[in-house]
């Protein structure tokens, strides 16, 4: 995210995650991991109730290597088997261009306030055709 948000935005973004935060997110969501060897280099958490992926981070060094595509297929299998009919994601910048390669459009601009800072972000959707039983 470094090369689309200012320094003291991402600083103010990571100050927000405690254990006891992510603690309630594990509660309340899946989460998915990617790794190799015993090292976790991705991973995704999102809601099939709320049709909305929360995160789908891969290690930058990681990267242009098919996980983030891995994590996202495995996450869309997941819906489709529960006969969700759209999933939902607010982007962040550096990931518009993934999530729009993946069949997700723009629906509209949206500013994640913080404390102090804020973050531009896009909402994004994509529609899923089910199969037929």
């Amino acid at each position: 995210n470094a090369t689309f948000y200012p320094p003291e935005t991402i600083k103010e973004w990571l100050t927000d995650i405690s254990e006891e935060n992510t603690k309630q997110q594990f509660k309340n969501s899946i989460w998915i991991v990617a790794e190799i060897g015993n090292k976790i280099i991705g991973f995704g958490q999102y809601s099939i109730t709320d049709r909305e992926i929360y995160q789908l981070n891969v290690s930058p060094s990681n990267l242009k290597q098919g996980i983030g595509k891995t994590l996202y297929n495995y996450i869309e299998s997941d819906f489709r088997k529960n006969r969700k009919r759209e999933i939902s994601i607010n982007s962040t910048l550096n990931a518009m261009a993934f999530y729009q390669k993946l069949g997700f459009e723009i629906i509209k601009e949206l500013n994640f306030k913080l404390k102090r800072e804020s973050l531009k972000m896009m909402k994004m959707k994509k529609s899923l055709i089910l199969q037929m039983d």
